[in-house]
């Protein structure tokens, strides 16, 4: 579900913030899986995942896990440009702002986000209808 991968990288971003300076690696391990485990299960009480359809293919489950995974990195990215200044930003390659370059990363993450949400609703979990009985 496209909101599960969501809710998951909001949840490990979340423990990544949450970590003192030099956590160590088992601190680390234990905040950031608790705090993922923690969105999930509120995500999931709230917003129950619908079961899948069997008929599916390997092939468009693999094209949507791609796309929501792209998708939330690019929002999360240009959301952290919004927040962080980068300096390495500034200057790039293609002349454009660091403005620019937050609405074209949050622009391209919605518009990920919102294919493969439609992918997740139509191929993956919409029940297709009982085959017509010949008579």
């Amino acid at each position: 579900n496209t909101v599960d991968v969501f809710t998951t990288s909001l949840g490990g971003l979340l423990g990544l913030m949450l970590l003192p300076e030099e956590p160590s690696l088992w601190l680390e391990r234990l905040v950031v899986a608790g705090c993922v485990f923690a969105f999930i299960s509120v995500k999931r009480v709230f917003f129950p995942t619908p079961p899948a359809r069997p008929d599916t293919t390997m092939g468009t489950r693999m094209v949507f896990l791609f796309l929501s995974i792209i998708g939330t990195g690019c929002t999360f990215g240009g959301i952290a440009l919004g927040i962080y200044e980068v300096p390495e930003v500034e200057g790039t390659a293609l002349g454009a702002s660091d403005d620019s370059l937050q609405l074209a990363l949050l622009c391209t993450g919605f518009g990920l986000l919102t294919v493969s949400m439609f992918i997740d609703r139509w191929r993956l979990k919409t029940a297709r209808p009982p085959p017509r009985r010949r008579k």
